[in-house]
């Protein structure tokens, strides 16, 4: 899967370009490259494609992230004043 993403890979400064021949080879760009960086210590955010179901399918795994790190978190907090 890495190769896929070195394959459709380019950068420059702090952006990042990236595509696929379909929708599901994007996703899994966009997935792998969410991935590499977080592992770097690095939150890519700001996605943007021309593909409105793809965008859609984007915003929500993003929408859902966003929403875990703030249960772990609020988890922390609270396990912290017990």
């Amino acid at each position: 899967m890495r190769a896929l993403f070195t394959n459709c890979f380019t950068h420059y400064v702090d952006d990042i370009i990236a595509g696929g021949q379909t929708e599901e080879e994007t996703f899994k760009v966009y997935a792998q490259s969410k991935e590499i960086f977080r592992e770097g210590g690095f939150n890519l955010k700001k996605f943007l494609t021309n593909s409105k179901p793809l965008q859609e399918q984007i915003d929500f795994q993003e929408s859902q992230k966003v929403d875990s790190r703030t249960i772990q978190l609020t988890q922390r907090i609270l396990s912290q004043t017990d």
